[in-house]
């Protein structure tokens, strides 16, 4: 299997200064149901934009670009060690910029999210951990 960081120098994912939200999943290789038989679903990597309130407005992308400062970056590839070494419990990541707009009564810095990146690893067996909308993508890449 490749390293974290093979994969990402393969496919690069990516979001530049969008507002939109974009869920990248990426897919540990896993072996197909039997001898000989290739799932539509090895074969890519899926991008599902999720930046609309309504889920039926999601869309399936081709591709996208991410630009990271290092600390980003290293963060990500320590998250995808993660996610590569047990993606049945954990499954998916977010990173996410926000907007700090204050401290609430607790000492809490309160902000909102203004880019999201969710980044998420599929096997068979945590394929029904992902809502309807994402197994669609990741089954048919539509």
């Amino acid at each position: 299997m490749p390293s974290v960081g093979e994969a990402l120098a393969t496919r690069s994912s990516v979001m530049g200064a969008s507002d939109a939200s974009v869920e990248t999943i990426a897919r540990r290789q896993s072996p197909p149901t039997s001898l000989g038989q290739v799932r539509p679903y090895d074969l890519a990597m899926r991008i599902l934009d999720t930046s609309e309130l309504d889920p039926s407005l999601y869309r399936a992308l081709s591709s996208v670009t991410l630009y990271l400062t290092p600390d980003e970056a290293s963060h990500l590839a320590a998250s995808l060690e993660a996610l590569v070494d047990d993606p049945v419990e954990s499954h998916h990541l977010h990173l996410t910029e926000s907007d700090d707009i204050g401290v609430n009564a607790d000492g809490v810095t309160i902000g909102r999210v203004v880019r999201e990146v969710t980044v998420a690893v599929y096997v068979d067996e945590n394929l029904n951990q992902f809502d309807v909308r994402s197994r669609r993508l990741i089954e048919t890449g539509e």
